[in-house]
């Protein structure tokens, strides 16, 4: 701040600290208002509500993809079995692959299919 060299300048200088005063109180104000609003228990829960809902679709994909590889490698296995034959070992990794892209295609489904068996497989009757 240069230095003030008369009353005017110094009436000025108090306004336009005064005015920043007033800014920077809304402002924090703002941010006290916010931070009420973010603890309200309202609040609160939704937002443990929204990332246990990202948590269990990011465990939906994970079983997805889980049953997905399962799937297909079993049934390679199926195919091909002990044998050291060629047809069989080309049979298995063309099924292998179908397979894959088959549960990739129809992630959504499969997901919802295996996620209704596991209810009914543990839940307590």
């Amino acid at each position: 701040m240069p230095s003030i060299q008369s009353t005017a300048q110094l009436k000025e200088a108090i306004r336009q600290l005064e005015s920043e005063r007033i800014v920077q109180k809304q402002q924090l104000e703002q941010s006290i208002r916010q931070t009420v609003d973010k603890l309200n228990p309202i609040n609160l829960l939704g937002d443990i509500l929204q990332e246990a809902t990202s948590v269990v679709l990011q465990g939906d994909r994970l079983l997805g993809s889980t049953i997905s590889l399962a799937t297909s490698f079993l049934l390679k296995r199926i195919i091909t079995g002990k044998s050291g034959n060629k047809i069989r070992t080309l049979l298995g990794l063309v099924a292998e692959f179908g397979i894959k892209n088959l549960m990739r295609k129809h992630r959504a489904a499969i997901g919802h299919i295996s996620q209704r068996l596991l209810l009914s497989l543990f839940h307590k009757k």
